[in-house]
């Protein structure tokens, strides 16, 4: 029997003055958590501050170039980089490489030298230039590969996506209406069966207001728009659900997927219930890209402090996605 290709890994350096590139190194370092039967790995960063980086770990050792060559073991990039860069203190040159690394990467997705990709946190407010005027990784990606694309936050028992991602507050009311809602049920519904396996999904909407409008009293949204949209797609789905105690009450492990109406509604209770295993899956694309759940922390860069457990589990997740889509096509 011939021997099954090996999974191509792209990784993002994410902003490389917070902790994207110690939890890349510490997780490629950690190689007994990963499968190399399984996975090749192109990091898409300049080898020369990735090495620079290696020497401040809490593994480093005489023999660190080889260390880090074996862990980057089909290590791919043309980005060099000849600035300095200091942990906690963003630049516009820090932010530009993230930039570079997430186009480059981007590419090699798109034209299949990788497999699936998985991102390091980046600093949104450091990135707003013409190059890259997104909101966040899952804009950029639904404007490059033109989808509408669903942030999905998931871990094998919590799965969360969001109705409006990235925008203000104030705006979020503007998503609150039946076609925007039922194209985002339908894009999870969608993700649940292709990407997980779940063919009859069950699948729980919160409410806009506090306690789901409680009858009208605050708020009317959720009676107008949220419950017909139920009512007209009962066979699988449930609601609307007051957060505080949808969340309080466990009740989403009786569901496959939440859908919340904005980003920290669903955001704040799943990275308290699930922060270091979770991951930020971007559903909808024809690619799979994935991200730890969480950002750059810049109160701890540097100090070697963060864990790249959140990191490993986004890499082991877009390998499950893609091995499942892949087999899911042959069968």
């Amino acid at each position: 029997m011939p021997q099954e290709k090996r999974i191509k890994v792209g990784i993002t350096l994410g902003e490389p003055t917070g902790i994207g590139p110690e939890i890349i190194l510490k997780a490629l370092y950690r190689r007994s958590f990963l499968d190399l039967q399984r996975y090749e790995f192109h990091v898409f960063a300049p080898f020369d501050f990735l090495s620079e980086e290696f020497k401040k770990t809490d593994f480093f050792s005489s023999d660190k170039q080889s260390h880090l060559q074996q862990a980057c073991s089909c290590y791919k990039s043309s980005l060099s980089d000849t600035h300095a860069h200091t942990p906690a203190h963003p630049t516009q040159n820090s932010g530009y490489l993230a930039y570079l690394s997430i186009k480059q990467a981007t590419l090699a997705l798109k034209e299949k030298a990788i497999d699936v990709l998985v991102t390091a946190p980046i600093d949104k407010s450091n990135m707003l230039f013409d190059a890259f005027s997104f909101m966040g990784h899952t804009e950029y990606f639904s404007d490059y590969f033109k989808t509408d694309a669903l942030m999905f936050m998931v871990s094998d028992d919590l799965k969360v996506a969001v109705c409006s991602g990235h925008v203000p507050l104030k705006e979020a009311h503007n998503y609150i209406n039946k076609a925007h809602i039922e194209q985002k049920l339908s894009q999870l519904k969608e993700s649940l069966r292709q990407d997980f396996g779940k063919h009859m999904p069950k699948i729980a909407i919160l409410g806009f207001n506090p306690h789901a409008g409680d009858k009208g009293k605050i708020g009317i949204e959720d009676q107008r728009t949220l419950m017909p949209i139920v009512n007209a797609h009962s066979e699988y789905v449930c609601g609307p659900f007051g957060a505080d105690g949808f969340f309080g009450l466990q009740q989403y492990k009786h569901y496959d997927a939440v859908l919340a109406m904005y980003h920290d509604q669903g955001l704040i209770p799943f990275k308290t219930l699930r922060f270091d295993v979770g991951v930020n899956f971007t559903a909808g694309l024809p690619v799979v890209r994935t991200s730890p759940a969480h950002g750059v922390a810049y109160d701890i860069a540097g100090k070697q402090m963060a864990s790249s457990s959140s990191f490993l589990t986004a890499i082991h997740k877009a390998v499950d996605i893609f091995t499942y889509r892949k087999s899911s096509f042959q069968n």
